[in-house]
C-alpha cells in the first residue's frame, strides 16, 4: 500500500472510498466475512455509512487510533464497540464489532497506537 505522510493516525482523514461493493458484498450477508449479524437493525447502507464515518474520525475520549506500518488508518469506538481498519486510497477493509472489546484493539496496535 503507498503510504501518505497526510495519513494522520490520530486526525481525521478524509477517504476517496468506502467500501468497495464487492467489499461491501463480502461483509454484509457475504459468507465467512459477513458482519450483518452483528448489527441488527442496520441496512447494508447504513453499516457501510458507520464505517466510513467512524474511519475518517479524529481520536477523543471514545474514539481511539492508529495509523499502522501499511499505512492504515485504525479506529475503534470505545462506546459501541466498532472497529475499523482501512487505507484512504484504498477504502475500508472491515467493521466489526469483536468480542473481546478494547483488548483486541490494544492486541492489535501494540506499539504502533504510540506513534503518530
Amino acid at each position: 500500500m503507498e503510504d501518505s505522510p497526510n495519513i494522520s493516525g490520530g486526525g481525521k482523514n478524509v477517504f476517496n472510498i468506502g467500501f468497495t461493493p464487492e467489499n461491501l458484498a463480502r461483509h454484509w450477508r457475504g459468507g465467512i466475512s459477513d458482519h450483518s449479524w452483528q448489527y441488527h437493525g442496520y441496512t447494508k447502507e447504513r453499516y457501510a455509512a458507520e464505517a466510513l464515518d467512524l474511519i475518517q474520525s479524529s481520536t477523543n475520549d471514545t474514539i481511539v487510533g492508529y495509523k499502522n506500518e501499511l499505512g492504515q488508518v485504525i479506529r475503534y469506538d470505545t462506546t459501541e464497540n466498532n472497529f475499523v481498519i482501512g487505507h484512504p486510497n484504498i477504502g475500508i477493509a472491515t467493521m466489526f464489532k469483536p468480542t473481546n472489546g478494547i483488548e483486541y484493539y490494544y492486541e492489535k496496535a501494540g506499539d504502533e497506537a504510540m506513534e503518530d
